[in-house]
């Protein structure tokens, strides 16, 4: 396993208790048809569930100290994600990661990790290039970068994980205002507001009243 995991992690992952929650969103959410957009790979967990249930996923990931963990991870799981290297933002200039012991700890934002210059993606061309239905967000704070970017309209879900600890209640708020002010209402709020789920509202068909 990655030097990027701590011991705590490893008692957390091994004890079931990692992803949980988005685990359990998706597994309701996806279906076959989808095209799974995942903004933050970890360790490759959510992105095994959503490749085991989806014709296309493709995972993005800033931490280059855990691509080769993730690529045996897929490869344990019998599964091929596509698996791209970088930071999301919202432009492709390069972007300093700050690497930290334990990997979800790594962020944009300086918490005592180690700098490390990454390439940058922009939002808006992943959305034009993988063209996804659903995205998943994790990208520890980097999430409050995008909020001037606009949501591709054949993203039917929005999956992501909110953090206060790092942009402030504040920032958390902006986030949440940026994806419903896009058509999308909420549908799963967990009591401690970290990972929400939004959904375009279903069209009804010409045949229904």
């Amino acid at each position: 396993m990655s030097e990027a995991v701590s011991e705590e992690m490893r008692t957390i992952l091994y004890s079931g208790a990692y992803e949980e929650r988005e685990y359990e969103v998706l597994s309701r959410l996806l279906e076959p048809s989808d095209r799974v957009l995942e903004l933050g790979s970890g360790l490759g967990f959510i992105t095994v569930v959503c490749a085991q249930r989806c014709s296309s996923v493709s995972s993005v990931e800033a931490n280059p100290q855990l691509l080769d963990t993730l690529r045996e991870t897929f490869r344990r799981n019998g599964v091929a994600p596509q698996l791209v290297s970088g930071m999301v933002s919202s432009s492709d200039e390069e972007q300093t990661l700050f690497v930290a012991r334990n990997f979800w700890s790594s962020s944009t934002y300086d918490r005592g990790g180690a700098a490390t210059r990454v390439g940058g993606l922009a939002f808006g061309r992943l959305l034009t290039e993988h063209r996804p239905t659903v995205l998943v967000i994790d990208i520890e704070g980097a999430e409050l970068g995008l909020t001037h970017e606009t949501i591709a309209p054949g993203v039917r879900a929005v999956v992501i994980e909110l953090h206060a600890k790092v942009t402030g209640s504040e920032g958390a708020r902006l986030v949440r205002d940026w994806i419903a002010g896009q058509g999308f209402e909420l549908t799963r709020d967990w009591g401690d507001r970290s990972v929400v789920v939004y959904e375009r509202p279903r069209r009804p068909s010409r045949a229904e009243p």
